[in-house]
C-alpha cells in the first residue's frame, strides 16, 4: 500500500513498495527502480552487472585505507603521478622502456657513477681525451703536474731564447753539453770557438819563441858587458901602472874617485895586475886628452853599470842601492827590481809567456787556487770565456767565480807571463862603449 510502513521480521515475496525501516536480513532483488539504503553492510558480493551502464555514483573521496576510490580520486592521483610528463612517458611501460627495463637500475647507476668525475674534485685514473674540446678556467699552476694554462704556457715561452736569435737577461749553465757551430769571434764579447783559442795561443806560442830570441839578445849583451869589464880593468891597469900624467895633467885623483865609486865591484878587476905586460910599452905621447877624457867617461858608465846590476845570493844593501836597481836572486833563481819599498820579482810569476790550470768544479764551487799576476789572466767556464766581471783575480793566487759552478763544471784559467825592465844598458850604448875603449888602445893611449 502506499505510504510508509513499519514492519518487524516480515518475510516477503513479491513486489514490494514503500519504505522499510529496520533491519532486513535476506537477499534483496528489485527487477526495476531505484532502491535507496543506507549504512548497507554487504556480506557477499556486490555485483553491477558489468554487462549494464550500472554505477555506484556520488562516492566521496576515500580517506581510510579500505575506502572505495572515486574516479576524480582515481585521476587526480594519476595526473599528481605523472606530472606534466611528455607523452612518451606517462606511463609505467614507457618508463620502464626509458631505464631499459632495468629492474636494478639504481644499482647499474651507482655503479655507474662511482666511474665518473666528481665536479667538486676527484682523482683520475686514466687518460682524458678531449677530442678537440677545450679545458677552460685553468688558474696559473704552482706545482709541476699541474696543468697549464695558455696564459702560462705563453709566459714561459717568452721567457725562452729565440732561435732566430736573443738577449739573454742571465747566465746559461751548460753543465757538460756543449756550443758547437760558433761562428769566428769579431767583438771583445762574442763566444771564442776552440780554432780561435788555439790560434791566440799558437801565438802566445810564437811569443815565447821571441822571448827566447830576446834571452838569446840579452846573454849576447852579456858578453859585451864582460868584454866592457875587460876594457875597463885594462884602462884602470894603464893608470895604476903611470903616475896618472898625461900630457901635464894628473889624472890620479880622477881615477882614485872613480875607483870609490866601484865600491863592491872592486873584485872584479883583481886580474888587472895580470894584463900589466900587454900595455907596458904603452907610448902616452902618442894619444890624446880627448881620449883620455873618453876612457874615463866610460869607465865611470861601467861603475854605474855594476852599481845598478848586482848578482848574488843576499839582498845588496848600501847607499849605492838605489831605486831601479836589478837584482838577480841565486838562492831564488829570479830577477829583481828595487822599488821605495824594497826589492820586487821583476819577472812573472808565470813559467813563460802563458801557462793553463784546468779544474772539475763540485757542487756549488765559486773559489780556485791558482797561481798568475793580479788581472793578467782569462777564466773559461766549460770552453766559454768568462767577462771580467764574471770573476774576481785580484790576489794573485785565487779567482773566485761571480756565480758558483755546477758539480762537474770544467773551469780552465790561463795566466798570461808579465815582465817589466828596469833601466838597463842597452846594446847600442854598450857597443858604443867598446868602440870607445878599441878607438883609445889603437891610438896607443
Amino acid at each position: 500500500s502506499a505510504g510508509t510502513s513499519t514492519f518487524n521480521n516480515i518475510t516477503a515475496t513479491g513486489t514490494t513498495t514503500g519504505t522499510f525501516v529496520g533491519d532486513i536480513t535476506g537477499n534483496v532483488t528489485a527487477t526495476t527502480g531505484s532502491s535507496q539504503f543506507n549504512n548497507v553492510t554487504i556480506n557477499g558480493t556486490l555485483n553491477m552487472d558489468g554487462a549494464t551502464a550500472a554505477t555506484i555514483e556520488n562516492l566521496t573521496d576515500p580517506v581510510n585505507l579500505q575506502d572505495a576510490a572515486t574516479k576524480n580520486y582515481v585521476d587526480v592521483g594519476l595526473a599528481n603521478l605523472v606530472d606534466a610528463s611528455p607523452a612518451a612517458l606517462d606511463t609505467l611501460n614507457e618508463l620502464a622502456a626509458a631505464l631499459g627495463d632495468d629492474a636494478n637500475f639504481s644499482t647499474t647507476m651507482t655503479t655507474a657513477l662511482a666511474g665518473k668525475v666528481a665536479d667538486t674534485g676527484d682523482t683520475m685514473t686514466g687518460n682524458l681525451i678531449m677530442s678537440g674540446a677545450t679545458v677552460t678556467g685553468l688558474p696559473l699552476p704552482t706545482a709541476n703536474t699541474e696543468a697549464a694554462s695558455k696564459q702560462y704556457t705563453d709566459q714561459q715561452d717568452a721567457l725562452q731564447v729565440s732561435r732566430a736569435g736573443d738577449n739573454m737577461s742571465g747566465p746559461l749553465a751548460m753543465g757538460l753539453n756543449k756550443i758547437t757551430n760558433l761562428g769566428t769571434p769579431t767583438a771583445a764579447t762574442d763566444a771564442s770557438t776552440k780554432g780561435y783559442t788555439d790560434g791566440i795561443l799558437g801565438s802566445a806560442t810564437a811569443a815565447s819563441a821571441s822571448a827566447a830570441a830576446a834571452a838569446t839578445s840579452e846573454a849576447n849583451a852579456a858578453v859585451s858587458e864582460a868584454n866592457a869589464l875587460a876594457s875597463k880593468n885594462t884602462a884602470q891597469d894603464w893608470a895604476i901602472k903611470t903616475d896618472g900624467t898625461v900630457d901635464g895633467t894628473n889624472y890620479s885623483a880622477k881615477y882614485w874617485a872613480t875607483q870609490a865609486d866601484v865600491g863592491t865591484v872592486a873584485t872584479n878587476i883583481a886580474s888587472i895586475n895580470t894584463t900589466a905586460a900587454s900595455i907596458a910599452n904603452v907610448n902616452l905621447t902618442g894619444g890624446s886628452i880627448a881620449a883620455v877624457n873618453t876612457v874615463a867617461t866610460n869607465i865611470n858608465n861601467v861603475n854605474d853599470f855594476f852599481d845598478t846590476y848586482f848578482v848574488s845570493a843576499n839582498q845588496p844593501t848600501g847607499a849605492n842601492v838605489t831605486e831601479g836597481d836589478l837584482w838577480f836572486d841565486t838562492t831564488a833563481q829570479i830577477l829583481k827590481v828595487r822599488s821605495a819599498s824594497g826589492f820586487q820579482s821583476a819577472g812573472s810569476s808565470v813559467n813563460g809567456t802563458a801557462e793553463r790550470q784546468e779544474y772539475t768544479a763540485t757542487a756549488n764551487q765559486s773559489s780556485f787556487a791558482a797561481t798568475y799576476d793580479p788581472t793578467y789572466c782569462d777564466v773559461f767556464l766549460n770552453g766559454i770565456k768568462l767577462a771580467p766581471s764574471d770573476f774576481t783575480a785580484t790576489d794573485g793566487a785565487n779567482v773566485v767565480l761571480a756565480s758558483a759552478a755546477a758539480a762537474g763544471d770544467t773551469v780552465s784559467i790561463v795566466s798570461f807571463g808579465t815582465f817589466e825592465l828596469a833601466d838597463h844598458y842597452n846594446k847600442t850604448t854598450v857597443d858604443a862603449l867598446i868602440d870607445d875603449v878599441e878607438t883609445l888602445a889603437l891610438a896607443g893611449i
